[in-house]
Order: structure tokens, then sequence, then C-alpha cells
């Protein structure tokens, strides 16, 4: 049996919920390294296993045999005069990573471990600090979206969306 939804909101009451806005990003990477960076979302990654029907005798089964990371590490980040220990934004930050993967005349400039990087995304209780972190390796920008710039945003601010490939990530 179910509980009715009176039930259910005393039951909750008092328990540290979660809140989606309650979160930090770190990025390490060989380019640059920013901690709590100004992320206006981020899309934590999803997880599978791939399966393969096997038959002994009877029905068939789904059996496991790999993990799969699912899509990219999607972050959005604000632009702010705070962000940036020298004065650059968030985008010329990623472009000289961008840089570092791949030149300009598409040579890859290095090793796998001189060009990807870490990023650490921190969910947080409203008052402890973090109840856990999502630890996202092997990342290196993707896609750096375009910026929508306009007269009719006068109230709106200015974002960059950029999706990170990745290898693995660990909940720690």
């Amino acid at each position: 049996m179910g509980y009715s939804i009176k039930e259910f909101s005393e039951a909750i009451q008092g328990h540290d919920l979660l809140k989606p806005t309650h979160y930090t990003v770190d990025i390490v990477s060989p380019v640059f390294t920013k901690n709590d960076i100004y992320a206006e979302s981020v899309t934590i990654p999803g997880r599978s296993i791939s399966t393969q029907e096997r038959r002994t005798f009877g029905p068939q089964r789904e059996m496991p045999y790999e993990r799969l990371f699912a899509g990219d590490l999607d972050i959005t980040f604000m632009f702010s005069r705070a962000v940036g220990d020298s004065g650059k934004q968030i985008r010329t930050d990623i472009e000289e990573w961008m840089d570092a993967v791949i030149t300009e005349k598409n040579i890859i400039n290095r090793e796998w471990d001189d060009y990807t990087g870490t990023i650490k995304i921190s969910v947080d209780y409203p008052d402890n600090g973090p109840a856990w972190t999502c630890e996202v390796m092997d990342v290196y920008p993707k896609t750096v979206s375009p910026v929508q710039l306009g007269y009719g945003m006068a109230n709106d601010y200015l974002k960059q969306a950029v999706s990170f490939a990745f290898r693995e990530y660990k909940i720690v």
C-alpha cells in the first residue's frame, strides 16, 4: 500500500532533500584549472550496461558484458567579470583547451593524458557541504555552442554551452 499525499509530506519533512540548485563544478585540465566555476546548468551523464541475448536452454536471457557511459557532459557557463584569473572568459579558456587537443591544421597536438582533464560536480546539501560528487574523467571539450546576442535580451546575461567528451565517471 502506498502513501497518501499527506503521509508522504509528513514522511519527508525534516529530511535533507537534495536540491538541483545546490552544486559546484571544478575543472582541472592541462590548459587551465578553475574551482567553483559559474555553471548555470549541468547535465550529469547517464550510464547503462550493454547486453547480448543468450540461450543455454529455455527462454533467452540478456547477459551483461560491458559498461557504457552515454552521451556527453553538457555544461552551460555564465559569462562574468569575476570568472577568469587573468580576465579571460570561459569561452577563451575552453577554445585554448580545444587548440591543445587539435591544432588549426587538424593535427592532434599531444598524447591523451596531455589534453584530457577531470571535471568534478559536487551536489551539496543546502547547509552541510557535499552530499555526493560525480568525478568525470578523461574529459576534453568537444563542442562549443554559438553564443546568441540581441537587443531584445536586455534582462538576460551571456551564456556559453559546452559539450565535453569523456571516458567514464565515478560517484565518490
